[in-house]
């Protein structure tokens, strides 16, 4: 058994998801909110009773897991709670939610959906008979400290990596959700963690899944040379994450006035109103 800073390393099949977000290592959602705002900020957990992640959960359970879906969502009954007859039933159902995540009427019809389309196309259902790893937690030692990553789906003879974003805008915008949101950094923490474990990884992606009709799906690929830029980022996170852990001290702003830095926009449009 090996060990870092009391984390056992390695590749850990079949870990339940509460599990893995418990090892005490740097995750790449630690790493993107620390790029947009502090450690103190990254180190908050996150809140998953918000209606866009629990969506998001439901969906990767029905594409990754479908046979395990019942045993992982609870989707509210369609009743009135107003009523004696529709409080019994909301009660019933109550008793069997356990630890399953909860989705409503709505976000079911759009799993449904997503999922039809997603199993609809050739290309989807080729990358999910390729990718036969799934859920694959990895903890690693990477830049000094320890590192984790949970892969969605994985490809072990062609090294091919493949995430499951969903998207509340379109598949053409994408793109920018993904440089707005840190992806490339995600994935490059992600090779460096399985590249670490042993594992091969030579192409990294999305299976990306619109939440607004017509519940568009489609693979994308990420260039390898931006998540080699990204490497940087995640390189100079974990060495934060590492001083943070060892000093116990997570800090958030500095304790000093500063000078507002207005957006990119204003600076233009001030400047055209001086020339004006």
């Amino acid at each position: 058994m090996i060990q870092k800073n009391g984390v056992q390393l390695g590749i850990h099949e079949g870990m339940p998801a509460e599990h893995y977000h418990m090892i005490p290592a740097v995750s790449s959602s630690w790493l993107k909110t620390w790029l947009n705002s502090t450690p103190a900020h990254a180190q908050e957990p996150m809140d998953s009773s918000k209606p866009s992640l629990r969506l998001g959960t439901a969906v990767h359970a029905r594409i990754l897991e479908p046979g395990a879906y019942s045993d992982l969502i609870a989707v509210q009954p369609d009743v009135d709670r107003r009523t004696s007859a529709g409080k019994a039933i909301y009660a019933d159902w109550l008793e069997t939610v356990g630890t399953k995540t909860v989705i409503d009427q709505e976000q079911q019809r759009i799993v449904d959906g997503i999922a039809s389309r997603a199993w609809s196309m050739k290309s989807v259902v080729n990358v999910l008979d390729s990718c036969t790893d799934r859920e694959l937690s990895i903890v690693s030692e990477v830049y000094d400290t320890v590192g984790k990553a949970r892969l969605d789906m994985y490809d072990v003879e062609a090294g091919v990596y493949i995430d499951v974003k969903t998207t509340s805008g379109t598949i053409a915008e994408f793109g920018r959700q993904c440089w707005n949101l840190n992806y490339a950094v995600q994935l490059a923490h992600y090779r460096s963690v399985a590249r670490a474990a042993g594992l091969s990884i030579e192409r990294m992606g999305f299976l990306v899944c619109e939440t607004s009709k017509p519940y568009g799906v489609q693979v994308m690929m990420m260039p390898n040379e931006a998540i080699d830029m990204a490497e940087a980022a995640v390189e100079a996170g974990c060495r934060v994450w590492d001083t943070c852990r060892a000093s116990h001290d997570w800090p958030c702003y500095p304790d000093h006035v500063v000078e507002l830095q207005l957006p990119a926009y204003a600076q233009r449009q001030m400047e055209g109103n001086v020339s004006a």
